[in-house]
């Protein structure tokens, strides 16, 4: 983050030279906003980032495009998505994108966004994760899931489970079908449970906080946000997914809203389910 530094007051400084000091300042504030976005992903461009960790799953993750000519990722896990080949076991389905990092390992504040919609074909009943951050990808097999968004019987929630308090939750109310939402959420890394939080947001709004508890379960690790369908007793299941972006700082101003349209239809009646990543 840039910084402006104060003038000594004994110092005199002509009306020119500190009018310009005053505009410069204006101007780093201005553009202090965008100075911390770590990645964004639109999907714009057609393009998968970092494919190569997706699972071989039967309905593949693919680009679609709306009628208003906005593109969006969607994810499926079938039923069939598990076993060896998606680091599961059966019936633990899994489909999964990893997605990227902040910096730094701890004492840092970063804001993750994205936009999920979740078409009404999806069955009823579903105990899935949709989003997780996990420490020690490709690195550590003790490695693990620190917070996560999920859903259990048509309701979403926000969990955290880092450090020894158990499990905290903050409730999303129920899943609002064929529609998209806009989340972000705001976490402060930390191993201090004093310094840990979690301040959850939907469409810009504060729904809710998780305080008191630890955001990290290793100091040396980076917390790598995942796209997920990982359900965890088998069930078929599909999301959408779009607008991805980390940043350092708290929250930034929400992307501008995607019109209100009726997902595509499905291009397979077997939709998938959320997932872990591909450490467990």
């Amino acid at each position: 983050m840039l910084k402006t530094c104060p003038i000594a007051p004994n110092r005199t400084i002509s009306k020119l030279l500190g009018s310009s000091v005053v505009f410069f300042s204006l101007f780093l504030i201005a553009h202090s906003a965008s100075a911390g976005v770590v990645l964004a992903y639109n999907f714009e461009d057609g393009l998968i980032p970092n494919a190569d960790s997706l699972m071989p799953n039967k309905i593949p993750t693919t680009i679609l495009t709306e009628s208003n000519g906005n593109h969006f990722l969607r994810m499926t896990a079938s039923p069939e998505d598990c076993g060896t080949s998606f680091f599961t076991s059966c019936s633990r389905t899994r489909a999964e994108l990893w997605i990227g990092s902040a910096p730094d390992t701890i004492n840092q504040m970063v804001t993750y966004s994205f936009s999920m919609r979740i078409p009404s074909s999806n069955p009823a009943g579903q105990d899935n994760m949709l989003w997780q951050l996990f420490q020690g990808y490709r690195i550590d097999p003790a490695g693990g899931r620190t917070i996560w968004l999920g859903s259990q019987s048509g309701k979403l929630y926000v969990a955290n489970q880092s450090g020894s308090g158990g499990v905290q939750r903050v409730e999303l109310g129920s899943i609002q079908y064929d529609r998209w939402v806009n989340f972000s959420l705001v976490v402060y890394l930390s191993a201090d449970p004093s310094l840990g939080r979690v301040d959850v947001y939907m469409d810009g709004n504060l729904i809710g906080s998780i305080t008191e508890q630890a955001t990290v379960l290793f100091t040396q690790y980076l917390s790598d946000m995942f796209l997920n369908i990982v359900d965890f007793n088998g069930a078929a299941g599909t999301a959408d997914f779009d607008n991805l972006q980390i940043s350092t700082g708290g929250l930034v101003p929400t992307p501008t809203p995607i019109p209100l349209l009726p997902p595509p239809s499905p291009t397979s009646p077997s939709l998938g389910q959320d997932v872990c990543p591909s450490p467990q």
